[in-house]
Formats: structure tokens, C-alpha cells, sequence
């Protein structure tokens, strides 16, 4: 099993553990068509529940009605090969299969969703692949619904009706609570935040790099006096003295 079903599946147990008090040993309810359809593709029944569900200990079971219901398929069917599958199909269940007993006249899927009508107080999971069953049972609290997609077995999420139980359980449970217990809860929530905000506090905060100024004036270089020019833009030059030129000479001259 990869890595995220895994853990979605463990997300869904632990869903239904809580909510529903469902837990090991796990009940699989199996459809007919679930099962023709586990022999059809040879998936190994027993191995894929027990990576499914996590390695805990389960138990298979079948109606009654689903039994009748292979028995039937199998008086119309006229297909030699289709006929071995239904066949192994039924003998799956009479040999691997808990039988629950129901009420003669009812289908295969009406006897399961009488089981789980009121709650599913009994925990069952249930394997179908019959879209309009589960349909109707996505409709009821607390009903874990497995299905194979293309020969891997699945654990379906919570449906809608399953996560709206569960908030107005706790929405009950929250109102149901004498005064003592809601302050108690208050002040758990109060320590939490005021718990959140010291360690925020204590965080060492990032500091900020200061921004780029302009250069102090003086530090900086000063830049060397260009040479002096005329203003007919041609240098100026300086007379030389020759050596040994003195003022007196001069005069004489």
C-alpha cells in the first residue's frame, strides 16, 4: 500500500474511533457484488484488509440475502465462465464468511442497510460495489464503506453525514456540561493562548538590516586641485632661474 493511502486510511480509522466508537476487532459486511468482483480480479482478500486496516485483527461476514442473491445469478446465468466466478463467489462466503441471518423476503441491499440504519451500533464496514447502495449509505452516520478500484482496495473518507454527527455530538456534549466543566474548559483554552503568545514572546525576533545612508562628508577623500589654467584655456608656465644667476650680476648688466 503507498504511503498516502496508508495515511489516509489511519486518518479514517482513527475518525471512526472516536466518533463512532468503531474499533479491532474490525466487522467487513460483504456485498455479492463485492465479492464477485474480489474473485473476478484474484485480489487477495485477507491481505489487503489487514494492510488496510493497520494490521488489526477482523472478521468477514455476509448476508443471508447476498447468498440468495448469487444463488439466483447463478439459475439465470448460461455462461460457463461466468458461472464458475458466481459459484466461487458463493462458496467464498460459505467458507470465509460469518452468515448473518435476516428477513427472507429482503434484498441484498436492503438487509444491509438494515443493519446499519440506527448508528451502525454494531461497527460494521461495509464492501459493496453497487454505487446505488453506496449512495444510500453515504446518507448515514458512522458507515465505513470499502470498494475496490481497479483491484486496490479502498477506504472511503468520512462522508458528509458521518463529519455533521460528529460536530453535533460535540456541540451536545459541549452544551451537556455543568458550569464547573465549561470553566474548566475556558481556562484550558485560556492557559493554551496565553501558553502561545509567551512563546511567541520568546522567539528571537529577526533583525532588521539598516538601510544604505549616504556617505559621511568627512571621511571621504577630498580630490585633488586640478591644475590652474588660463582663461584662453592654455596652461600657465613657470619661469625657471638659471643656476648661478645671482642679483648682482644683474645689476652690472
Amino acid at each position: 500500500m503507498r504511503h498516502g493511502r496508508a495515511k489516509a486510511a489511519r486518518k479514517t480509522l482513527k475518525f471512526y474511533s472516536l466518533t463512532g466508537k468503531i474499533k479491532a476487532p474490525y466487522k467487513v459486511l460483504l456485498d455479492a457484488n463485492f465479492i464477485v468482483s474480489c474473485i473476478r480480479q484474484k485480489v487477495p482478500l485477507h491481505d489487503r484488509l489487514g494492510r488496510l486496516l493497520q494490521g488489526e485483527k477482523f472478521s468477514l461476514l455476509v448476508t443471508r440475502a447476498a447468498l440468495r442473491e448469487l444463488d439466483s445469478i447463478i439459475d439465470a446465468c448460461e455462461e460457463k465462465g461466468k458461472i464458475d466466478v458466481l459459484t466461487a463467489a458463493k462458496q467464498f462466503g460459505l467458507d470465509e464468511c460469518e452468515i448473518l441471518e435476516d428477513h427472507a423476503d429482503a434484498s441484498a441491499g436492503d438487509s444491509i442497510t438494515n443493519f446499519v440504519h440506527e448508528g451502525n451500533l454494531e461497527g460494521y464496514f461495509i464492501a459493496t460495489q453497487d454505487e446505488q447502495l453506496s449512495d444510500t449509505l453515504r446518507g448515514m452516520p458512522n458507515v465505513p464503506i470499502l470498494r475496490l478500484n481497479r483491484a486496490v482496495l479502498l477506504l472511503e473518507a468520512p462522508s458528509a453525514a458521518s463529519r455533521r454527527n460528529a460536530s453535533s455530538d460535540e456541540r451536545s456534549k459541549l452544551f451537556g456540561m455543568n458550569e464547573e466543566e465549561k470553566q474548566l474548559v475556558t481556562n484550558v483554552k485560556a492557559h493554551e493562548i496565553t501558553r502561545a503568545k509567551a512563546q511567541e514572546e520568546r522567539r528571537p525576533k529577526e533583525r532588521l538590516k539598516p538601510k544604505a545612508k549616504n556617505p559621511n562628508p568627512l571621511s571621504c577623500k577630498k580630490r585633488k586641485n586640478e591644475t590652474k589654467s588660463n582663461p584662453d584655456g592654455e596652461k600657465k608656465k613657470r619661469r625657471r632661474r638659471k643656476k648661478g644667476t645671482s642679483s648682482v650680476d644683474k645689476n652690472e648688466e
